[in-house]
């Protein structure tokens, strides 16, 4: 009777530890971090490093990452796949907080979720205007925006030339050298 009686408290003693297990685990918020790069690009790893930093204080939160990879395959048909990837990752794991980086993952992905109140999505990177994607008024969307702007940098530099007579007199031009990604393109203008 007696062994009947303990395996009985350690049954319930293993049940009740799986159940608060379990229960802790579902509360924990979820975040999940879109990025349109790979980890090969250096801006992406350069974005993960913060975001280690700020989730060392904050260890009750789950985060998972999801790299689209549309540098690399840039092509709108590979950018379509990724995309369709993406949006499964989202939908099976429900996060509360969608971090999502760069303007191929806000355009591709991010906005099939504006309206959706059990997600809160939080854009960086993003060099185009927010009607690009519809944020303007979304209530699930904040963000930080980013702007490199060359016509600014181009007005700099013929102020800089009319008012330095020693620079003006140097012969040659500036160019812009960039790549082909969707966020060079819109910082080009």
């Amino acid at each position: 009777m007696k062994k009947l009686l303990l395996s009985v408290i350690m049954l319930s003693f293993l049940v009740a530890t799986i159940g608060v297990i379990v229960v802790e685990g579902a509360s924990r918020p979820r975040i999940l971090i879109l990025h349109s790069y790979e980890t090969d690009y250096a801006w992406t790893r350069t974005v993960n490093q913060g975001i280690d930093r700020a989730k060392r204080a904050h260890m009750n939160v789950d985060i998972r990452y999801h790299y689209m990879n549309t540098k690399n395959q840039s092509s709108e048909a590979a950018k379509k796949r990724a995309a369709t990837v993406a949006k499964r990752v989202v939908d099976n794991y429900q996060p509360n907080v969608l971090l999502v980086i760069d303007d191929d993952a806000q355009r591709l992905v991010a906005t099939d979720y504006i309206g959706n109140e059990a997600i809160q999505i939080v854009f960086a990177g993003v060099n185009a205007e927010l009607e690009a994607y519809g944020y303007q008024d979304a209530n699930n969307v904040t963000g930080i925006l980013e702007r490199k702007s060359v016509s600014a940098i181009k007005e700099v530099l013929r102020l800089l030339v009319e008012s330095q007579p020693r620079i003006g007199s140097l012969k040659g031009s500036v160019v812009y050298l960039s790549d082909s990604s969707t966020s060079a393109k819109l910082d080009a203008g």
